[in-house]
Formats: C-alpha cells, structure tokens, sequence
C-alpha cells in the first residue's frame, strides 16, 4: 500500500512525534526510553521531503 503526503501532511506527523517524543522525555525513563530515539529518527527522514513524499508500507510477514 502507498499513501501519497504533501508538505503539509507531513508537517503534521512531525508535529505529532514532537508531541510525542517530549511527552516520553517527560516520563519515567526520560531520554533513555526506546520511543524517544525512534522519533528523533524518524523525524529525521520525514525533513528531508519538502516538496511530499510517497510511503510505502510493507506487508506483514507471517
């Protein structure tokens, strides 16, 4: 499956992971929570697509 975003979509889940990511700082283990590198990374890739970008989701392997 692919899911076609513009700038502005993809503006939005960055916001969202931010949200995300200092919500899990905040928390008990803080910066040493797997969710807050996970974010950062992502984060990462998503900022380098400013004109949108095509997502590609894998099937599950069972």
């Amino acid at each position: 499956m692919k899911v076609k975003l513009n700038f502005e979509e993809i503006e939005l889940v960055s916001r969202s992971l931010m949200s995300h990511r200092w919500k899990v700082e905040n928390g008990e283990q803080g910066q040493n929570h797997p969710d807050f590198s996970a974010t950062a990374r992502l984060m990462d890739k998503l900022a380098v697509n400013h004109d949108g970008a095509e997502l590609s989701f894998l099937p599950n392997k069972k």
